[in-house]
Parts: C-alpha cells; structure tokens; sequence
C-alpha cells in the first residue's frame, strides 16, 4: 500500500532477477532453429509457393542464419553483457526510458544483440520485458 505523496520506487527490468541464461538453452535454442531453416528450404522448394510468402520464408531464413553465426558460448557472454549493463543502470537510479536510450545510442551492439537473441532472452522474464520495451522505444522515435 502506498502513503500518499510517497514516490513508488522505480520499475526495473532485471531488479532482482537472476540472468537465467545457460549455454545448454542456448544450444538447444540454436538447434531449434537449424531445424527451422532446413524446414524453410524444404518449403522453398516448391514451386507453387506464392511469391509473398517465399519473400517472407527467405527473410526469416536469412535472420536465423544470423543467429546461428555466433557460438553458444559467444552469445552467453554477449547477452550477459546485455543484462550485466542494464543491472549497473538500474542501480545508478536511472529510469527505464533513459536505460534504453543508453543502449540505443551508447551500445548499439547490444541493441542489436536484443534484437537478434530476443528468441534466447524471451525465456527470462527481464530479457522479455528489456526486448519489448526497447521495440516499442523503437516505434516511438
């Protein structure tokens, strides 16, 4: 319950949550998505595939072949780097919107680490909050 005039702390992405991350999801992740594009070049062997959808199945393709060109244990240090840079920020006192800002302009290798791992850090609660509120950051610019 909150007193009146007293400020609600802060939101945060992380908090108190741990990273939650292993290289076993990682790679079990990783070989998901192997299986994915050997089912996309399977679909895009036939012929009678309307040119929209092979558009979209090639574009999926070539971003899960983005995925798979780091290794699992390249991405774990990355996206603990990620969640390791929002940590120090949110003890700083900085509020979520200035934390995105941050990454977007101070460390765009990690924005774009958000955007191509969002799959991996989707399974942690702070990876999912930090992907979406940096997507809708996006929209809103």
């Amino acid at each position: 319950m909150t007193i009146e005039g007293e400020q609600k702390p802060a939101k945060k992405f992380i908090g108190d949550m741990p990273f939650g991350i292993t290289t076993e999801f990682i790679q079990a992740h990783l070989h998901e998505i192997e299986k994915e594009i050997a089912q996309i070049n399977e679909y895009l062997t036939k012929k009678d595939t309307p040119e929209q959808l092979r558009k979209s199945a090639e574009d999926r393709k070539i971003n899960n072949e983005q995925v798979l060109e780091k290794s699992p244990d390249e991405i774990f240090h990355l996206l603990k780097e990620v969640y390791d840079f929002v940590k120090v920020l949110e003890q700083s006192g900085l509020a979520q919107t200035d934390i995105l800002q941050k990454i977007k302009s101070e460390r765009p290798e990690l924005n774009q680490a958000i955007g191509r791992f969002y799959g991996i850090l989707r399974s942690q609660v702070w990876g999912y909050q930090l992907g979406q509120s940096l997507f809708a950051f996006g929209l809103q610019e």
